[in-house]
């Protein structure tokens, strides 16, 4: 019975070991992937003949290996997703309000909203250089659409406004909305957007969707308000320039999504679809980031879950006295 014991406790201290020395083996392949293939080829001639030979042929049972694995479906670990803070979230709106003014203010000539971009393209063919340009038109075509979007939310806001207060229809107006096939309280949401807009024309192309704007006008109004912020607001309160938007897309049925399976799991899973999502993943990229780049500059972190795994073995000896003892004393009671 007592060998059975032990035998079990070397089998769990093996496995606790195991899993230690994967995750640690892992982290550093990941850190090597900032590396391109010259500065790597650098790296590995330094090596002894035989570490070299050694890296070779884990390299190539590794890229053999991974060619089975599903990499879409890995079972990631859930994690305590941190809930970002409006104050972080308007800091990162700001900044993005800074950058557009600054872009939008160098360019002194009509603007051009040109909507843009190819579908069913096969995009595992393409060499970097196109992947980033058909990206770039992606993320163009995004911007624009959004931005003619809020143009078009400014403007129905503007409809509700003038009806809502004026003489004609004030009285008529919840009859008017079941007319138009529009809640009230749907209403009331343009109108508001309408009046910020009316109040910062240039926050349309600020980068920030409808349902942000709204999310932190708040926030935003107080930080304008403060006189050492009034020449933002200022610059936000110009007037936009003429502006010509062009769209001319025809899209063949045959080229776009049909035919698949939905999804089983999704890859966001647990994410953050609220107001602003895209700007809480950048600031958790952000922050995951510096902990990585804190991770390379110093490695005690993987030492010390190694050395915990160590120390699980010097324990060893007192566990195993434990384990004899109740064993002693259950065979005793037999």
């Amino acid at each position: 019975m007592l060998h059975y014991i032990h035998w079990l406790n070397y089998v769990y201290l093996f496995f606790r070991m195991a899993s230690a020395s994967s995750l640690v083996s892992a982290k550093h392949l990941k850190c090597l992937t900032k590396y391109d293939e010259s500065e790597l080829l650098v790296g590995i001639s330094t090596l002894s003949k035989m570490g070299q030979e050694t890296i070779k042929n884990v390299s190539q049972k590794l890229v053999s290996a991974m060619k089975t694995v599903n990499t879409t479906r890995v079972k990631v670990a859930l994690k305590n997703r941190k809930r970002i803070s409006k104050h972080e979230l308007l800091s990162e709106a700001l900044l993005k309000i800074e950058s557009a003014l600054s872009e939008y203010e160098s360019r002194d000539q009509e603007e051009q909203w040109t909507i843009h971009f190819e579908v069913g393209v096969k995009y595992d063919d393409l060499c970097t250089d196109e992947i980033v340009r058909l990206h770039h038109d992606l993320l163009k075509s995004s911007l624009y659409m959004e931005q003619t979007r809020l143009i078009v939310y400014t403007e129905r806001g503007r409809l509700y406004d003038n009806l809502k207060f004026s003489e004609k229809w004030q009285n008529k107006w919840r009859s008017l909305c079941k007319d138009m096939n529009v809640c009230a309280n749907t209403a009331n949401r343009y109108i508001d957007f309408y009046r910020i807009v009316n109040a910062y024309p240039r926050i349309i192309i600020c980068g920030l969707n409808f349902e942000t704007i709204m999310y932190l006008f708040t926030e935003l109004s107080t930080y304008l308000s403060a006189n050492e912020n009034r020449s933002l607001a200022l610059k936000l309160a110009q007037p936009l320039r003429n502006t010509l938007v062009k769209a001319n897309i025809e899209l063949n049925a045959e080229i776009l999504p049909h035919g698949g399976e939905p999804p089983t799991r999704l890859m966001s899973e647990n994410a953050d679809w609220n107001a602003a999502w895209e700007m809480s993943d950048q600031i958790v990229t952000r922050q995951a980031k510096t902990l990585d780049d804190d991770d390379d500059d110093d490695d005690d972190d993987d030492n010390q879950q190694v050395a915990s795994i160590e120390d699980d073995s010097l324990e060893y000896d007192d566990f195993n006295l434990n384990i004899d003892q109740m064993s002693l004393n259950k065979a005793k009671q037999i």
